[in-house]
């Protein structure tokens, strides 16, 4: 079921990847991803409303979502400085305790 809210098989971490109709809205914590960040969430109609990664070691963080280059994006509750990747893909320098929050 993890699998369907939240893949990182890929250089991308990719949220709700998979999310069935049953569960058009909700919201999930404490999801692992690979590079170590914790994922939390919330959604409404199939789409991302809030999404707070936490690095628990640092490194790049890059995610992959529709649109998510023209959310609002923070890091420790300051503007991110972010590296667009290409179209619905960023990149933001995390280090360990960083907490990087999107709002759509």
């Amino acid at each position: 079921m993890a699998e369907m809210l939240l893949q990182s098989h890929t250089a991308y971490l990719v949220p709700l990847a998979a999310l069935p109709d049953a569960w058009s809205k909700g919201s999930v914590s404490g999801l692992m991803a690979r590079g170590h960040f914790e994922v939390s969430m919330s959604w409404a109609d199939k789409k991302l409303l809030q999404l707070t990664i936490l690095s628990r070691s640092g490194g790049d963080l890059r995610v992959t979502y529709p649109g998510i280059e023209k959310s609002v994006i923070e890091m420790n509750q300051e503007k991110a400085e972010v590296k667009c990747m290409g179209k619905d893909c960023i990149s933001v320098a995390t280090a360990e305790g960083d907490l990087v929050q999107f709002y759509f």
